[in-house]
């Protein structure tokens, strides 16, 4: 873990790909990060840029409290640029699977 942990300093972006395993990250893949950020004043983690990617066609949106009203409406208008992207991508997948 020694490795990972200087592995992950050393690196300018970090991207994780994982199977997941009901709908979200394996246990040990989460204890690993969770490892990772610890301590908070030392973690590898501070200031890298991340990404988790699994095997499903889901959207999470990080600090949502900034990006939508108190009525539920998107304002943030890069990340509605970015879901209708993906909603129509992934349309395009169902159409290709319903043929």
């Amino acid at each position: 873990m020694v490795q990972l942990r200087d592995a992950i300093r050393k690196a300018d972006r970090l991207l994780i790909a994982t199977p997941e395993y009901n709908y979200g990250v394996r246990g040990v893949l989460k204890n690993t990060i969770d490892w990772l950020s610890r301590p908070s004043r030392d973690s590898a983690l501070n200031g890298k840029v991340a990404a988790v990617m699994g095997a499903s066609p889901e959207v999470l949106v990080g600090h949502a409290h900034e990006e939508f009203e108190a009525d539920g409406r998107l304002v943030h208008q890069a990340t509605r640029n970015f879901l209708a992207t993906f909603l129509q991508h992934f349309l395009d997948l169902m159409a290709r699977f319903a043929s």
